[in-house]
């Protein structure tokens, strides 16, 4: 009996006289207690994926994983943070996942009502980076930084606001928790988006079960581009924030002359509604959007959005506002399901109208009546050279060259939303129609 009884009072020995963490933390040190883990993640310490000389900590958010879940440093400090040389606390970060949002929390663990929250995003990918956590810019809901309060308790929570059952099981590395320190994280998201300077953060913020990455030009190889799937998952409204929810780091400069955003699209048939919307990403109420159709498949082409054009379901462009952040959806108002998975290229995103890329010239279009059930009358001053008409999945249905009669017949066609292709010789025109 004393041989059994003897190593057990040991171990249990060993664990209460663990030692209390302090910061700075390098997670390098046997016999301390790092983690509290709560809400379904579970943190070790680990060698680190980069240097296999350094131990690091990995916390992985399970497939159960809450919202909040999170991992707490330690069980509290010895003492309380000293934020007398500043406002900041840093930490060394390495996933997969450049665009994830990371909250970091401190608290009087004795009042757990006295507490601070912040947060940043990754920037990088399968790379470490310093991300710098200032409390002096709380988080919506959080109580303002207090210098005069004594915050023992440290927290970080990875990927917030999104379950484990919709991000899956992720792994996150960290290390190097201190006081202070430089950020190397790579520079906010601006106007223009050309996916090529190293220096910028280009993460991409997916919903509603799109899916993008950067990767080649399918034209150039040796450019980089942004490539969404719409995939079989993806609801009618799934799109993609250019950057992160931050926005850019401008406000982008709408005036009453010139209310254009720009964008090359590579499109897997013409015809698809792209959905633009602009928004102020403080505020995600106060938002604008408008429409414009792909014309060509398998082509680069550069569209604009005209916000002066906008839902007309909406409110209007103001140009009060602080318009800080921009969200494209493809092929909108159909799903994944019934458009089939469908993959869009993009690239340089600009403020303004076209300059940079000579553009076949845009004419103006009209017909009636609309809806229509027999037959169409095209209005336009050019002579028509061909017509094209596609439907909301983007497929050809009709296609008629060498008109003499301005007279489309459309009784052969099933009722539904299609997107007529005029084609001139002073350029090309398009316009919505509805057969009933």
């Amino acid at each position: 009996m004393k041989n059994f009884l003897l190593p057990l009072i040991a171990l249990f020995l060993s664990f209460s006289c663990l030692a209390q963490v302090s910061l700075p933390v390098d997670f390098g040190t046997i016999g301390t207690e790092y983690f509290t883990d709560f809400g379904g993640t579970t943190s070790s310490v680990v060698t680190d994926p980069a240097d296999p000389s350094n131990a690091v900590a990995k916390t992985t958010r399970v497939v159960s994983a809450e919202t909040w879940a999170g991992t707490s440093v330690g069980t509290g400090f010895a003492t309380p943070i000293d934020f007398e040389g500043g406002t900041t606390i840093s930490m060394r970060v390495y996933s997969e996942y450049p665009g994830t949002r990371v909250h970091m929390k401190v608290e009087d663990f004795g009042m757990p009502v006295n507490f601070v929250e912040t947060w940043k995003y990754t920037t990088k990918e399968n790379e470490w980076e310093t991300i710098v956590f200032d409390f002096t810019s709380n988080v919506d809901g959080s109580p303002a930084f207090d210098p005069n309060a004594d915050y023992f308790l440290l927290s970080v929570f990875f990927n917030w606001g999104i379950s484990g059952l919709e991000a899956g099981q992720q792994d996150f590395y960290w290390d190097d928790v201190m006081v202070g320190g430089t950020s190397t994280s790579l520079a906010q998201l601006d106007l223009p988006v050309t996916f090529e300077d190293p220096t910028v953060s280009y993460a991409l913020t997916d919903f509603e079960f799109n899916s993008t990455v950067l990767g080649d030009d399918p034209v150039n190889p040796g450019e980089t581009v942004a490539i969404t799937t719409k995939t079989l998952s993806a609801s009618p409204w799934a799109g993609t924030v250019i950057g992160t929810r931050d926005g850019f780091a401008s406000t982008i400069p709408f005036t009453p002359d010139n209310s254009r955003i720009r964008m090359r699209v590579y499109s897997p048939a013409a015809g698809i509604p792209i959905l633009l919307k602009a928004e102020v990403a403080s505020d995600p109420s106060l938002i604008v959007q408008t429409f414009e159709y792909t014309t060509v498949a398998n082509e680069w082409e550069v569209i604009e959005w005209d916000f002066t054009q906008h839902d007309p379901n909406l409110p209007g462009i103001n140009y009060d506002l602080d318009y800080d952040l921009l969200a494209v959806f493809f092929n909108f108002g159909t799903d994944g399901i019934t458009a089939g998975e469908m993959v869009f290229y993009w690239d340089d995103v600009a403020y303004g109208f076209n300059t940079d890329v000579e553009e076949i010239a845009e004419v103006p279009v009209s017909v009636f009546p609309n809806p229509a059930k027999d037959v169409i009358t095209i209005q336009t001053q050019e002579e028509i050279l061909s017509v094209e008409m596609y439907d909301a999945l983007g497929r050809l249905v009709k296609s008629l060259e060498n008109i003499t009669s301005r007279r489309v017949d459309v009784s052969d066609v099933a009722s539904g939303s299609y997107f007529l292709k005029v084609q001139t010789k002073e350029g090309i025109g398009s316009v919505p129609v509805v057969v009933e």
